[in-house]
């Protein structure tokens, strides 16, 4: 972790703790914030969004991209199960040194910290077992249900990576989407080409609801630890993609990629097909090849 640059006691964290370290670099050229974590005066742990400017009252670009986070983290949260699916905003402001959201992970922090990591938690490092399995699959519902939550206002996410997801990878299911600095709304995306700090700085222009899912859909192979070519592959036949994986559940992720045929990617098919593999009705059980995976 980079350590944290001007993590003085001024401004408006003055009244936190601050842990010292960055756990993703903000980077002023994209618009991408930093992340780092920071205690409350009443002791609560918390997430900081940071957008460092050198001039936070002239910064159109950078004021925009805030301020659309804040609106839809508010809209977001007043859904129903919007509570317990997305990672709510605590509070937000600005000083001379930039933007800030203070998001409430609970006991939770980002997806990504576990899985770069060289010493993996169980659920990861064993992710096709058949306990692991079902929770994961559990936790992949969790994201299913909190992108439908978006795309149900006609906003897009653009961003889901493992840094948009907070979890503590408990005996509980509990994966939360948050990241939603680049989300918008579809029927201002043409308006929003004309500034390129509206752009995730992975994403080449192009935004759908289709493009979210296929980017979840990526993100759960790395949660199964599957070689991400084998699923795009379609040489290989669904019962082959990984050992411990079924057909069903090979399909299900090509389906969410855009390589299975399909009319339509929809929520409550995706939830009822993860249902029948967690409880085993998909009539198929993962098979042991010993492929590389």
């Amino acid at each position: 972790m980079a350590s944290r640059r001007g993590s003085k006691k001024t401004g408006f964290l003055s009244n936190f703790t601050e842990d010292g370290s960055y756990l993703v670099r903000p980077d002023k050229k994209t618009g991408r914030p930093g992340i780092f974590r920071a205690r409350e005066p009443e002791g609560r742990e918390v997430l900081v969004k940071f957008w460092p400017s050198d001039n936070p009252n002239s910064d159109v670009d950078l004021l925009e991209i805030w301020r659309s986070e804040i609106r839809q983290l508010q809209r977001l949260a007043a859904l129903p199960s919007g509570e317990d699916l997305l990672v709510p905003m605590v509070s937000s402001g600005r000083d001379g040194d930039g933007f800030y959201l203070i998001l409430d992970p609970g006991r939770g922090g980002p997806l990504e910290t576990f899985l770069a990591t060289k010493n993996r938690h169980p659920v990861l490092n064993q992710p096709r077992s058949p306990r692991n399995r079902a929770r994961n699959w559990q936790n992949a519902r969790r994201l299913v249900s909190a992108l439908e939550l978006l795309h149900s206002q006609g906003a897009v996410h653009r961003n889901i990576d493992g840094w948009s997801v907070v979890t503590a990878l408990g005996e509980e299911p509990d994966f939360r989407l948050t990241g939603f600095e680049w989300s918008i709304r579809i029927s201002s995306i043409k308006e929003s080409t004309s500034s390129k700090l509206r752009l995730p700085p992975d994403n080449n222009g192009y935004a759908s609801f289709a493009r979210d899912w296929q980017k979840l859909g990526l993100l759960f192979t790395r949660v199964f630890g599957i070689t991400e070519s084998r699923v795009l592959d379609l040489t290989f036949s669904p019962s082959d993609v990984a050992e411990n994986f079924s057909a069903a559940e090979a399909a299900l992720m090509r389906t969410m990629l855009g390589l299975q045929s399909s009319e339509r990617i929809d929520a409550d098919q995706l939830c009822r097909r993860i249902d029948e593999i967690v409880s085993g009705r998909s009539g198929e059980k993962p098979r042991d090849k010993r492929v590389v995976s």
